[in-house]
């Protein structure tokens, strides 16, 4: 679905711009090691081809790269713990401020300006809140993720799953094929916006490392790389590229919520263009549960996910799924 080689801005959302900042930051390395195996190509020239083959490094790293920023793999386990924890707490927050605010705008005698500040202020939590997932337990917004990056795309992907029973991940692909050619492009332009902004975030956090790891080398052995530096002027910028990172991947998380809404409304519009009769009557059949094709469409979505994702059934009155043997 993402397609960073072409034409256009999705190029350099996706490639150009991280690339761009990646590629200068590790200039001293990629110059050393050239010269030390004796290939000499002025910086000039070298610098447009590592903003090249850095860029598409992104590209190529897309899904490491959210699973990391999302917290769902290659986090230490006390480090998510904490994290999570604090987004639990910026939850509970938010539902304080709805409250509070509620109840202000209620009781007293307001002016017109102070009671419409407490309306702002309570919409403005409220579409906050929206930006976590419902626990299916509870019916209630959940902070699932350590980060807000995870638990907005978790939000945002779990509204198929809810509305309609199709599981985002695995039905995303085959809402995609179905759609035309101009609707394709507008979705990846905006999600190539939303994934430039994220891989910027993370070039500059790497970035960051890679200049302090040249204020060490500068340090302890000066001379050892090309370009020498002071260390101090490094280790200023080192702290800039890390600031600069948390702004950009808070900047970002706009991009991301306008990209949630665009694919929840694809969802909304094009679910019907999903060609799953045949699959409902085969899960009809193997269940002997000839009603499933009169049941609502949330029911037939499911059982048709659980074969095709899960090669599994459910049988009528029973809540434990068996798998299936087809001929």
């Amino acid at each position: 679905m993402k397609l960073p080689i072409g034409f256009g801005t999705r190029l350099f959302f996706r490639v150009v711009f991280p690339g761009a900042v990646l590629a200068p930051a590790c200039a001293r390395i990629t110059q050393t090691i050239l010269v030390f195996y004796k290939v000499h190509i002025p910086i000039e020239y070298a610098l447009p081809i590592a903003i090249v083959v850095f860029g598409l490094f992104f590209a190529v790293l897309d899904v490491p790269i959210y699973m990391a920023l999302e917290g769902r793999r290659f986090w230490p386990t006390w480090l998510w713990s904490y994290c999570l924890h604090r987004e639990r707490r910026r939850l509970a927050g938010l539902h304080r401020a709805m409250r509070r605010n509620d109840t202000s705008r209620m009781i007293g005698r307001l002016s017109p300006v102070e009671r419409s500040n407490f309306d702002r202020l309570y919409i403005e939590a409220a579409v906050i809140l929206s930006a976590f997932p419902i626990s299916l337990k509870t019916s209630a917004p959940t902070a699932s993720s350590p980060t807000r990056l995870g638990n907005l795309i978790a939000a945002y992907e779990q509204y198929p799953r809810l509305k309609y029973g199709l599981d985002a991940v695995f039905f995303w692909p085959r809402v995609w094929v179905t759609i035309d050619k101009e609707l394709r492009e507008e979705i990846d332009s905006q999600q190539a916006q939303a994934d430039g902004l994220l891989y910027l975030a993370t070039a500059l956090g790497f970035s960051s490392f890679v200049v302090l790891g040249y204020a060490i080398a500068d340090t302890i052995a000066p001379g050892s790389l090309l370009y020498p530096e002071k260390p101090i002027w490094e280790c200023l910028a080192a702290t800039v590229c890390l600031l600069s990172s948390a702004l950009v991947y808070r900047i970002s998380l706009y991009s991301h919520a306008q990209f949630g809404e665009l694919f929840k409304s694809v969802f909304d519009q094009h679910r019907s263009l999903l060609d799953t009769e045949e699959i409902v009557d085969l899960v009809s059949n193997l269940t002997d549960d000839p009603e499933l094709r009169n049941r609502i469409g949330i029911l037939r979505n499911v059982a048709v996910w659980r074969l095709l994702r899960w090669h599994r059934v459910r049988l009528p009155g029973e809540k434990v799924n068996r798998k299936v043997r087809l001929p």
